[in-house]
């Protein structure tokens, strides 16, 4: 089934909750995000709905990355994948999309977190590392 990409302002903020929660399904601790939470991250932390990037499948919403912005300087504030979709490449999928589309949005600079922490930190660091080069 072909994956496909949105920004994450063309869903409604309970659509966007409910990615997130579904993505955050049988960690230790489960994350649950609704849309009154979501919007306190917009207000808050900044999270830019227009950068964030939701992954659909078949239409279906399956994984979500939220950008938050402040001035020049964006970072990857959350990501899931629903666990069905896991390890499926969906989250290498999300985030090459996500470097791809970030030097359309202007942005001065990206902050990830240590690459070392997880597979798809370590792809972004690699793919950045040679964008920036």
């Amino acid at each position: 089934m072909n994956i496909e990409f949105c920004r994450a302002a063309q869903m409604s903020l309970e659509e966007i909750a409910a990615t997130v929660t579904r993505g955050f399904e049988g960690y230790f601790v489960p994350i649950r995000v609704d849309a009154t939470a979501l919007l306190n991250a917009v207000r808050v932390d900044s999270v830019d709905l227009e950068a964030s990037i939701v992954t659909l499948r078949g239409g279906k919403a399956v994984g979500v990355a939220l950008v938050a912005r402040r001035g020049w300087t964006s970072r990857l504030a959350a990501m899931s994948i629903e666990p069905q979709s896991r390890g499926q490449r969906i989250g290498s999928q999300l985030t090459q999309h996500l470097i791809q589309a970030a030097p359309v949005q202007a942005t001065g600079s990206l902050v990830w977190s240590d690459p070392a922490e997880s597979p798809w930190l370590r792809l972004i660091h690699r793919v950045f590392k040679d964008f920036l080069a």
